[in-house]
């Protein structure tokens, strides 16, 4: 085990500006403990050799979630934060959180391996994270379940809106685009989880990729024994409708479960090239 520490942190790695006020002070503000000698963090310096009290003896916060500094800076730097209160119906009260706040530590929860609301608990009893991010508040898990049965259809859509304008920030200069769509099984032990094509208990929804950029620019929850060729022409149109304006889907990419007569009729009226592939062999490929 090696007890590093950061020599010259990077802006990037504090998005507390608290923070960064220490940092550029060149206060010492946060070690790493790693396992192997290898991947460091440019600027880092080696310190384990002259360490000389035990390590339960040092009275600073310690996190294991380091990781979710790099996706909070993303978040920072796209200002989602702003993007959610813009398209999500605002609080009727004024002591209510704001729509980016459920949403923000929804994320930050996934990202750090939360499968379920309990886990936004992991979050808010981390000292060090909460501070170093400026976490002051994280909603109860179960005000965030509240939350997201309230925003309903309207939610979605609002997610809808944002995506497009992540994938517009994303595209640049790109204006002709690759779709990747497939169905991918989610496994599940809830009680209404229908059994799927691979005999898993779970959903089957339709994920569609831009290759480009690798971002999901759709999805549509189905329930598992639902068929993976099922209404996957409207699917691919809901795609093309959720593109920025002024970007045009060239290529489409699509397994066997998509080769069909009107899908293939579609986008030859579309001039739009496709491959359909079935276990590695390509069924017709003009892209």
């Amino acid at each position: 085990m090696m007890i590093v520490a950061f020599k010259q942190p990077l802006k990037w790695y504090c998005p507390n500006p608290d923070i960064e006020k220490s940092i550029q002070a060149k206060k010492p503000w946060c070690i790493m403990v790693l396992l192997q000698n290898k991947n460091h963090p440019t600027g880092e310096t080696k310190i384990y050799e002259h360490i000389t009290t035990q390590l339960s003896n040092y009275h600073e916060l310690l996190t294991s979630r380091g990781g979710l500094l790099a996706i909070a800076t993303l978040m920072q730097k796209l200002n989602l934060a702003n993007l959610i209160d813009k398209y999500f119906v605002q609080p009727k009260s004024n002591r209510g959180f704001n729509p980016s706040v459920f949403v923000n530590s929804s994320i930050l929860m996934q990202h750090e391996g939360g499968i379920r609301l309990d886990d936004l608990e992991h979050l808010k009893k981390d000292k060090a994270i909460t501070k170093l991010l400026g976490l002051k508040n994280i909603p109860q898990p179960d005000s965030v379940g509240d939350w997201l049965r309230r925003m309903a259809t309207s939610g979605v859509n609002a997610i809808s809106l944002i995506n497009k304008e992540l994938c517009r920030i994303a595209l640049k200069d790109i204006k002709h685009i690759t779709l990747d769509i497939d169905a991918s099984e989610i496994i599940s032990n809830k009680k209404e989880a229908k059994k799927t094509y691979k005999f898993n208990h779970g959903y089957m929804p339709m994920v569609g990729h831009i290759a480009e950029i690798n971002h999901v620019i759709e999805t549509d929850f189905r329930a598992g024994n639902t068929a993976p060729k099922a209404k996957n022409l409207e699917f691919i149109k809901k795609c093309e409708d959720n593109l920025p304006d002024g970007v045009k889907l060239k290529n489409l990419r699509i397994d066997c479960a998509g080769y069909q007569k009107s899908i293939i009729q579609y986008c030859d009226e579309c001039h739009i090239k496709t491959q359909f592939a079935s276990n590695g062999r390509s069924l017709r490929n003009n892209c």
